[in-house]
């Protein structure tokens, strides 16, 4: 994590931009690390405006834990 720019290896949210975020978010995918949550929770799937994301796609089948449906969570 430390290695794609995250500052911390905790939530980061109140410590970095949030385009930092995203950039380490897709350095983190690049590295073929596995995002423990489901594709839409990226900030470049939520936030598709950031600079980091531009001209971006994500393969969510790749990258992400499958969606759970409700009550299995």
């Amino acid at each position: 994590m430390l290695a794609c720019g995250y500052t911390t290896v905790g939530e980061p949210i109140n410590t970095m931009p949030l385009n930092d975020i995203a950039a380490a978010q897709l350095c983190m995918i690049d590295k073929q690390f596995k995002y423990a949550r489901p594709a839409n929770a990226l900030l470049c799937k939520s936030s598709p405006a950031l600079p980091a994301c531009s001209h971006r796609m994500i393969d969510a089948q790749r990258c992400c834990v499958p969606p759970m449906p409700a009550g299995k969570r």
